[in-house]
């Protein structure tokens, strides 16, 4: 009988406190036992049946009498059976059945009170078995499944045997990436939430910057009807970040981590086949030596049947999700094989699910979470409270419905971050409350871990997102707090958009496996130095020159308000303004409001109810015009988003994630009209940003590239009222 991977719970450890715990558990059971020994249970109400399924120190007995709520999970016997030695595959018993969790129904019965009995004179093994195999294999069938759940170690040749992952159809021999490419081919559905395609016309060059640079040409002044704005501070502020040590919980349980065994080689062909893939995907993947690179990228979700929960399925479809992304697709794969997984994608590239999806997978195979007690099992570190946010809810649509999950009442994810009245308490009650996927900030995740009201103990899945902005943040520290608190055998999943040295040095801290972890590229450069903007991103870039701060400030407002008209004259159209200042988001809103626009504002500096209300106003399209700082800048996942301004330019990841807002998902477009002027304390910038726009394919103006190349005007206007 194929083994029910998402009905078994890892029984207990032969340790000191596995001891007491089962201690305890005889104690339960020691009056049913007795009675059984005292002769008083009716004979008549035994049970008989036959050992089907084996794995480990467990079996499963088919019965035939098993109650009729029970009979989608045939009874298990484990360590708390106190089974009697000799049993083996095909052994017939007779015994009582004991109900865990009574009332529940959520899992296999308990097989108690165990004797070894003779089979039926017209019983044959062999047939038995079999019968049973075939009943599983059709029960398969109906869930749409396509490999068994205990056939982790030939999960792929199989799949390749019968043409499941190499494409044979009768007629010869389709490589997985012509299937890829077929399937991506294919015009999505409209995912829930998500805004129509803007016409062609929307999503094309500025005619507001068109006429801009004409009037430069021109040597006349350009004007939208903007008013001249009040002068500015700046405003800078600093976080001290604690330090202090945190010791690894001794006696830990262990944990299944791999679901997934490659295969032990592959043919020329079949390689072939996988770097066919790779490439229509632009992935590269970075195996450390001691592996062999044989994990192929997955051409759909159904891929994975029988490995992910079947829920799993149910919470994709119902966020409109058809198609893995090129993030997803080797991930996948290789995070359910139990290595530690560095991924480096593009903003908007779907990383969130390249990591969740085996949460779920990792999590069914514990014991259910101890009520009362704040003790998550995957957890994952985010920059900012909107990220963690969303994650958590991202994680709560994956996991709506989680029928025939082995935890009683499914799986639930919590979120920890700062700010806002009460939240720490409802925060905290709602993780209590069992919730097995916790999203954080490490602010307030080490705050809630030094007093004691959260245990990471239970953590054996453990995601970085967005570990560049983690460092740019100055989240070092803590994050290397967190590290050393979570066990040092867990899984660990490090995600990010860039991949400085930096970042490569961090990520070989965080994961502590024995192996290194495997890296998965997903869009990126060659040299793997510098970001990447994405191609279905229209950019345009113009350049302000002006001799003094107020002439370029003018001009620049000018520019946004002739824009931000021929944007918002149509309805579809969801726009962010990004600028550098909490003061000037403030302002600018204010302004825009006075001009007839229906704007709105955030920042680090709103209260955080203000910002999730002003969140989901964008979010739902009540509002489509926000002025914001950085804190839209990274991992938030906004549909319908057609264009992104940014008003005050950064350093060159800062753009990347900035403009990374639009064209979300995988056959979004988008529009992003920068405003650049020259600061020589970034001397470098022009040049960074022509290689990102020409990496890209998109037109580098002029003025931009005479900068790069330093002949630009803007050179020679160095004491103009510069920054």
């Amino acid at each position: 009988m194929a083994k029910r991977r998402y009905e078994e719970v890892d029984e207990f450890q032969e340790d000191a406190e596995d001891a007491e715990e089962n201690a305890e558990e005889d104690a339960e059971l020691e009056p049913e036992q007795n009675a059984a020994e005292d002769g008083e249970a009716n004979e008549d109400e035994r049970y008989w049946g036959f050992i089907s399924s084996v794995k480990d120190d467990r079996m499963w007995v088919t019965c035939e009498q098993v109650p009729p709520e029970f009979a989608h999970r045939d009874p298990k016997i484990t360590r708390k059976s106190k089974a009697p030695a000799g049993l083996e595959l095909g052994s017939w018993i007779s015994f009582d059945l004991l109900d865990e969790w009574p009332g529940e129904n959520w899992g296999s019965l308990l097989v108690i009170n165990i004797e070894p009995c003779e089979p039926p004179d017209d019983w044959d093994k062999e047939e038995a078995l079999a019968a049973v195999e075939a009943k599983e294999r059709a029960a398969r069938r109906d869930r749409g499944s396509k490999e068994p759940r205990n056939n982790k170690a030939n999960q792929w040749s199989q799949a390749k045997a019968n043409g499941h992952a190499n494409g044979r159809n009768g007629q010869g021999r389709v490589p997985p990436a012509a299937q890829a490419l077929t399937s991506r081919s294919q015009p999505a559905a409209k995912r829930p939430g998500q805004a129509a395609v803007p016409p062609a016309g929307g999503l094309s060059k500025s005619s507001a910057v068109a006429a801009f640079r004409e009037a430069t040409r021109a040597g006349r002044a350009f004007s939208s009807g903007w008013s001249a704005p009040k002068k500015q501070a700046t405003q800078v502020s600093n976080w001290k970040r604690p330090r202090k040590q945190e010791a690894v919980p001794a006696d830990l349980a262990p944990f299944e981590k791999a679901f997934l065994a490659a295969p032990e080689s592959l043919s020329e062909e079949e390689r072939q086949s996988m770097m066919e893939s790779r490439e229509t995907l632009e992935i590269r993947v970075e195996m450390p030596d001691e592996l062999a690179d044989v994990f192929p990228p997955i051409s759909g979700f159904d891929d994975l049947r029988g490995i992910l929960p079947d829920y799993a399925f149910e919470g994709i479809a119902a966020m409109g999700i058809e198609t893995p992304m090129p993030i997803q697709a080797q991930a996948l794969p290789l995070a359910l094989a139990g290595l530690d997984v560095v991924g480096v994608a593009k903003t908007g590239s779907g990383k969130t699910l390249a990591y969740l999806l085996p949460a779920l997978t990792h999590i069914e195979v514990q014991e259910p979470l101890q009520h009362g007690v704040a003790a998550p099992i995957a957890l994952i570190l985010a920059p900012t409270r909107e990220l963690a946010v969303q994650i958590a809810d991202m994680s709560r649509a994956v996991v709506d419905s989680t029928t025939g999950s082995v935890h009683p009442n499914g799986l639930a994810a919590g979120v920890l971050y700062g700010g806002g009245h009460g939240s720490k308490g409802w925060q905290v009650a709602d993780i209590r409350n069992g919730a097995h996927i916790v999203a954080a900030t490490p602010g307030r995740l080490l705050d809630v871990m030094d007093s004691g009201e959260v245990s990471l103990e239970r953590v054996t899945y453990f995601v970085l997102d967005e570990a560049d902005r983690m460092l740019e943040c100055g989240f070092e520290d803590q994050v290397g707090r967190i590290g050393k608190t979570v066990r040092q055998d867990r899984q660990t999943l490090f995600f990010s958009a860039t991949w400085p040295t930096t970042v490569q040095q961090m990520a070989q801290v965080m994961c502590s496996s024995d192996l290194p972890p495997v890296c998965v590229m997903a869009g990126q450069r060659g040299d793997r130095e510098g970001p990447v903007s994405r191609e279905d991103i229209l950019q345009e870039v113009v350049v302000f020159e002006q001799g003094t701060w107020e002439e370029r400030d003018k001009a620049k407002q000018e520019l946004l308000y002739a824009h931000l008209r021929e944007v918002l004259a149509s309805d579809e159209h969801k726009i962010l303004v990004f600028v550098s200042r909490k003061n000037l988001a403030d302002t600018l809103s204010k302004r825009l409001q006075s001009e007839g626009f229906k704007a709105n504002v955030m920042h680090g500096g709103k209260s955080q109810e203000s910002r999730l209300n002003t969140l989901e106003d964008f979010r739902t399209g009540k509002t489509k015009l926000l002025v914001t700082t950085d804190v839209m800048g990274r991992g938030l996942d906004i549909p319908g988003i057609s264009h992104v301004v940014i008003f005050d330019m950064g350093d060159i990841d800062d753009y990347v994630h900035r403009i990374g807002r639009t064209a979300r998902g995988p056959y979004g477009k988008g529009h992003a009209l920068t405003f650049f002027e020259y600061d020589k304390k970034w001397p470098n910038l022009p040049r960074q940003l022509l290689q990102v726009l020409e990496t890209s394919g998109q037109e580098v103006p002029r003025d931009l590239k005479a900068l790069a190349v330093g002949s630009g005007r803007a050179g020679r206007v160095a004491k103009g009222g510069w920054r």
